[in-house]
């Protein structure tokens, strides 16, 4: 890991920036405010060390854990907020909270230091793809626009807006198997197009981008897929894009200005006024409850002994033969609690604590830091940030794709992924 100054620098101003918000924003600055001012320091530091010669998932680790962990946690705390618990918050707990979280990013950093960076590169067979056949691509996107229009129950509306005013439709419910191809058939498109991305003929890009709108369009899809199947395109287009610094500043402009407009397209109708500029009550919301979540965990005790992490694993197994299958565990703790809404999130750390207690947060931190490690070594530190290959988007997907895990909750985000994994080889495997 190599150490650059103009990193430094960037990360001095992005603390100062952050050190503003809290002044204008007014937040507290007691004992409180204090180790959040600690964390916000020492995240913003394992940012700047994280700011290598290309993207990492390390990088959106922390960026991260800057936004949905240490500042906008500070804004809820001084502002009084408790988005679902039915109790508020104390001090102490987000002291205590706070304290885990500064272990946690610390534990995750040493491991990811010290696991060896030199492995056997088992995918250099995948360079210098030559592109795949055109007729079997649009085929395989045909049939995946197929699929959306079904899970759409055929209505070609919601190809284009995610939810509409006075229309109570709510996606099919499906079993495990046509869950994971629904997912395939939004992914496909894209990732087929990015084996295109080179090619001298602009037809055959237009046309398969046509089918990328057509599955995945960004008012149509939850927020966490835009970033699954646009960011890859985004970074093959824009190179330079894939300098840490720049890539950072692309995230916080996309959790703080594209999200929020995404997020007006959940409740559509033609009297919404769409707004560009969120105001502050956007961060109040229960976009950002994984802090508050992982801090209820922590308060009730909420401990499964692993029994939601054979709900992960077995994900697949239809609940018709598996009567007390686990849900997720944010729905889990809501249920328990008796929340109003039961669609919350569950950020991995507190997976850890779910499933063993303390302990449980240990491993899955020292799990998290191995496997962001041999991700970031097989796919992505070891290029340049002028490469352009179909490792790099597999890289970037996961990026993209772990980011929504560490905000949870674990199965949805498991699934969703493995699915983009299967995508991923399908469209890499056609020749």
């Amino acid at each position: 890991m190599r150490f650059y100054t103009k990193n430094f620098l960037f990360s001095g101003f992005l603390l100062f920036f952050f050190l503003i918000l809290s002044f204008s924003f007014s937040l507290e600055f007691d004992s409180v405010g204090l180790s959040f001012i600690i964390n916000l320091f020492f995240t913003i530091f394992f940012i700047a060390l994280s700011l290598q010669r290309v993207i990492n998932i390390l990088l959106f680790f922390y960026i991260f854990n800057l936004i949905f962990m240490v500042f906008v946690p500070w804004i809820h705390y001084s502002e009084n907020i408790t988005i679902w618990a039915k109790i508020p918050f104390s001090g102490d707990e987000y002291f205590f909270t706070n304290i885990i979280i500064f272990l946690i990013n610390i534990v995750v950093f040493i491991v990811y230091y010290f696991f060896p960076s030199k492995m056997k590169k088992t995918t250099d067979k995948y360079f210098n793809w030559k592109e795949p056949s055109f007729f079997v691509s649009l085929l395989i996107c045909i049939l995946s626009f197929f699929v959306v229009l079904y899970s759409l129950n055929f209505n070609f509306l919601r190809i284009f807006f995610r939810g509409l005013a006075d229309d109570d439709f709510e996606y099919l419910e499906l079993n495990p198997f046509f869950s994971i191809l629904s997912y395939l058939s939004r992914f496909l498109p894209a990732f087929i197009f990015l084996r295109f991305i080179d090619s001298k003929n602009l037809i055959k890009k237009i046309v398969l981008f046509c089918f990328v709108l057509l599955c995945a369009f960004p008012t149509s899809i939850p927020r966490f897929m835009v970033a699954f199947i646009y960011l890859p395109i985004f970074l093959a287009y824009f190179k330079s894009m894939k300098k840490p610094i720049y890539i950072t500043c692309v995230m916080l402009f996309s959790l703080f200005l594209v999200f929020p407009f995404l997020n007006q397209f959940r409740y559509f109708s033609t009297d919404t006024q769409l707004s560009f500029i969120p105001d502050k009550n956007f961060f109040i919301q229960g976009h950002f409850d994984a802090y508050q979540n992982f801090m209820d965990v922590l308060r009730f005790d909420f401990v499964t002994y692993g029994h939601q992490l054979l709900g992960v694993i077995f994900f697949f197994i239809p609940r018709v033969f598996w009567s007390n299958k686990a849900v997720g565990s944010g729905y889990q703790l809501a249920e328990n609690n008796g929340y109003f809404f039961n669609n919350i999130s569950m950020p991995f750390v507190a997976e850890g604590f779910v499933n063993f207690g303390y302990l449980g947060i240990l491993f899955f931190s020292i799990f998290l830091g191995l496997i962001m490690k041999i991700i970031d070594t097989l796919y992505l530190t070891r290029f340049e940030f002028r490469d352009n290959n179909y490792l790099i988007y597999t890289g970037t997907f996961l990026c993209a794709s772990f980011f929504f895990m560490f905000r949870g909750d674990l199965m949805s985000s498991f699934s969703s992924m493995l699915a983009g994994v299967i995508a991923l080889y399908i469209a890499g495997r056609l020749r």
